[in-house]
């Protein structure tokens, strides 16, 4: 990279929900438009208001003085029977904390108020309150022994507990009381269970994308690497014909001054050459731990095409290749980077697109040359998984090496049908 150069790459973030997410909190002004939400997060302000109104319905009652069962002989209401209210309501405050203790207190209150005979319906509220919270929040284990011990109780308390002269339990009335406690503890378990789907499905989704990200990060180090030993071969040739060509001049240098002033120049355009390749290694170098022994074999160039087309109409695949433009030399690594895109597209195109034909196009202009693969296959980008496949990772591989060299890469579904990559090099990146 030049001295004074700076590259910057933006980059959009969009926050996405994840499934079984909880929804955002609203704050300040929007609390009052979405007052449901505000209270979900806020469950002891919820929590506060839900007691004030338990204890409210029987205030309410007991103030307006309506009595539905006039023939009923009921304790007239007292000092006694405010605290029992009380004790239904004020412990509804702490019921996401204390449940089971919570259930204890109302359900406490409500057997005082028969005791002393008071109209028990003015702890219904609190008792369901408690029992759906139970449902709701403690374990299944406790929650299962908490309604079975509401059934072996209800029906015998009301059957054979004191009543006052007038009222009298039927079995109409245990039935109906069986079958609302049994709702509510229901309607809490259901949403228990409904909360536990959600977080188990919020952690598969948060687990999932950890495992693309690592996934993704460990396909571009493997990439980087592979790209970074690939440079260095390139590097080590040129260097060794420095060497080769210095030690040239220096034999003819007295007797054929012209000669080593031809291996002179040559050294030169190499050694440039070679530390512009040096650059980019320096830029995707990373450690290779565990590696082991890495084969050195020549690396391939746009010279070895025609090999690789034969390579895949041998192996089934239909490819056309054509050049356009004056072909000339290219940089060692940029030539490098053509071939590899080229290979890995068409390594693509015959583990995705299906029975397919392909074209090679390469183009060469005076500022960079254009590689296009194409197919007319079912395309990449419709039914088959995104491109993994090569020993570069496929599309990753190629953005990778493209990104090296200061290209642009595009690939995607063609408009006829099809897959289509188009890359193109600039021939004097640095």
């Amino acid at each position: 990279m030049p001295a004074g150069v700076t590259y910057r790459r933006t980059v959009t973030v969009t926050a996405v929900a994840l499934p079984g997410a909880p929804p955002v909190t609203p704050s300040g002004w929007g609390a009052l438009r979405h007052p449901v939400l505000w209270l979900k997060a806020h469950p002891l302000v919820a929590d506060s208001l839900l007691a004030a109104v338990v204890a409210a319905i029987p205030t309410a009652i007991w103030i307006v003085g309506d009595n539905p069962q006039p023939d009923v002989d009921w304790r007239e209401p007292d000092v006694g029977l405010a605290l029992l209210i009380v004790l239904t309501a004020l412990p509804l405050v702490w019921r996401r904390r204390r449940p089971l203790r919570v259930l204890a207190v109302t359900v406490g209150a409500a057997v005082g108020m028969g005791a002393f005979q008071y109209n028990t319906d003015f702890a219904l509220l609190g008792d369901l309150v408690a029992l759906y919270t139970v449902g709701a929040h403690c374990s299944r284990t406790a929650s299962r022994r908490v309604i079975l011990g509401f059934a072996l109780a209800i029906g015998p308390a009301m059957l054979l507990g004191p009543t006052p002269a007038g009222s009298r339990a039927t079995i109409g009335n245990v039935l109906f009381a069986y079958l609302l406690y049994g709702v509510v503890w229901l309607v809490g378990d259901n949403l228990q269970t409904r909360r536990a789907n959600a977080a188990a499905l919020r952690e598969r989704a948060e687990q999932a994308e950890r495992d693309r990200s690592e996934e993704a990060r460990r396909a571009v180090e493997e990439e980087r690497n592979r790209i970074a030993r690939e440079m260095h071969d390139v590097v080590a040739h040129s260097m060794s014909v420095m060497v080769v060509q210095a030690g040239g001049a220096r034999k003819v240098l007295d007797r054929d001054p012209a000669q080593a002033e031809r291996a002179l120049e040559l050294i030169e355009q190499t050694g440039r050459e070679a530390l512009t390749e040096m650059r980019r290694l320096l830029g995707v170098l990373r450690e290779d731990h565990g590696a082991g022994t890495v084969a050195r074999d020549p690396q391939p160039s746009l010279d070895r095409l025609d090999d690789l087309v034969e390579e895949c109409r041998a192996a089934g695949l239909p490819v056309a290749l054509e050049r356009r433009g004056d072909e000339r030399p290219l940089p060692p690594g940029v030539d490098l980077a053509a071939f590899r895109i080229v290979q890995e597209a068409l390594t693509n195109v015959r583990r995705h697109a299906g029975p397919a034909s392909a074209g090679v196009t390469i183009t060469y202009t005076d500022r960079e040359v254009e590689v296009e693969v194409a197919d007319d296959g079912r395309g990449l980008g419709a039914d088959a998984p995104p491109a993994s496949a090569g020993t570069g990772h496929g599309l990753v591989g190629m953005r990778e090496r493209v990104a090296l060299y200061g290209g642009s890469v595009s690939a995607g579904p063609r408009p006829g049908g099809g897959f289509a990559v188009r890359a193109l090099l600039p021939l004097d990146a640095t």
